[in-house]
């Protein structure tokens, strides 16, 4: 006999109510996610050690392509919302005084595993465009071939010229291809950590709570982009705390500026 699947999983396009919130309370959200990193500190430095060892494997097979480094700083924030799913899911376990250990972080993709898919099949071609995107941009910039070293690059791009006009023009393509990513995923992953809905209607609501809270969210982002720089930086030690504190972060973004099921 033919087995039936059931799935609760909400489709349509009903959307929550946005709360709107200033444009100072993302410091508050980093509050509140450090309040969570310390209530589980060791889990969460468990699992910012392993994405910062991770980052730490790409730059250095990047090392001599310096194109490649740039297609890998723009590929974290394009996976830097999926790789802190496991976040959302402690600090809601956090929220209820739930235990939260490593084990639900590295489990949490199971309450909505096939519109998490989705979203990473999403993310993986728009990967897939931007590398081939950089490359292009890199080739036609560096037409004498491409420097074998980041500073050589970014001397040699400094020179006005076509260079300089060619990588212009991908920075300030490349700031408005992070931003659509960012408002379509800013609370897209936490809601469906929480919620029984699909991805469409998961970066909707994102879309929504961007538009409706730009001080907030430019704010928001800025913070996002400083606190990686530094991680960088620091040959990605620093994002052993960073990664862990921005998740949390997020959740509580997403807490601020999506209504509960009950509210």
């Amino acid at each position: 006999m033919a087995k039936t699947l059931h799935t609760d999983v909400h489709y349509g396009p009903e959307l929550p109510d946005i709360h709107h919130v200033d444009a100072a309370r993302p410091f508050q959200w980093l509050a509140r996610g450090w309040h969570d990193f310390t209530h589980a500190p060791l889990t969460s430095l468990l699992y910012g050690a392993f994405f910062a060892l991770l980052g730490w494997g790409l730059y250095s097979v990047s090392q001599g392509a310096p194109h490649f480094v740039l297609t890998y700083v723009a590929g974290f924030f394009l996976v830097g919302p999926f790789l802190a799913s496991g976040l959302y899911t402690l600090a809601h376990r956090m929220e209820h005084n739930h235990p939260a250990t490593l084990y639900h972080a590295v489990t949490a993709w199971h309450r909505s595993g096939l519109q998490i898919a989705i979203y990473v099949a999403l993310i993986a071609i728009l990967m897939m465009f931007w590398i081939r995107f950089t490359w292009l941009m890199v080739g036609l910039a560096f037409e004498q071939g491409i420097p074998l070293d980041m500073s050589a690059m970014l001397g040699a791009a400094s020179s006005i010229g076509p260079g300089f006009e060619y990588l212009s023009m991908y920075v300030i393509l490349g700031a408005l291809f992070a931003a659509l990513v960012f408002s379509i995923s800013v609370v897209a992953l936490p809601m469906l950590q929480d919620r029984r809905v699909d991805i469409v209607t998961a970066m909707l609501t994102s879309l929504q709570a961007v538009r409706q809270n730009p001080g907030a969210m430019a704010v928001w982002a800025a913070l996002i982009v400083a606190l990686t720089a530094i991680g960088f930086a620091t040959y990605m030690i620093g994002l052993v705390v960073i990664l862990p504190l921005l998740g949390y972060a997020t959740w509580h973004a997403y807490r601020d500026m999506v209504p509960r099921h009950h509210e």
